[in-house]
C-alpha cells in the first residue's frame, strides 16, 4: 500500500492520485524540465544569431540570464513552497512555465 506521512500525528495516509511509483515518475519528469529546456535551446543559438542579426556573444547572454533567473527562482520558490505548501507552488510554477513556453511552441 502506498502511503505518505502526515507530520502532525505521525499517521501514514495513502497517496490518492499517483501512487508511490507515479509520484517518483512525476518528480523525475519535473526534474528533467531544466535540462530539457537547455538541450532544446542550445542547438538554436546559431540560428537565433542569424535571424536576429546579433553577435553570438549577445545571444549567449540569453542562456546566462536563463540560469541567473533559474537560480533566483530557486531562492524565491523554495521559501514560498515552505510557507504555502509544495503542491500549490508546484502547480503555479508549472502554469507559469507552460504559459511562458506557449509562444515559442506556437510561433516557433
Amino acid at each position: 500500500m502506498t502511503t505518505k506521512t502526515n507530520l502532525r500525528d505521525g499517521i501514514r495516509k495513502p497517496q490518492r492520485y499517483l501512487g508511490e511509483k507515479g509520484l517518483i515518475v512525476l518528480i523525475a519528469f519535473l526534474s528533467a524540465f531544466i535540462p530539457l529546456s537547455t538541450d532544446l535551446y542550445l542547438p538554436a543559438l546559431p540560428r537565433m544569431a542569424e535571424n536576429f542579426k546579433a553577435a553570438p556573444s549577445l545571444i549567449n547572454l540569453t542562456l546566462i540570464l536563463f540560469f541567473l533567473f533559474y537560480a533566483a527562482g530557486t531562492l524565491v520558490w523554495g521559501p514560498l513552497s515552505d510557507k504555502y505548501g509544495r503542491k500549490r507552488i508546484l502547480v503555479i510554477g508549472l502554469v507559469l512555465y507552460t504559459v511562458a513556453s506557449a509562444p515559442v511552441c506556437l510561433f516557433g
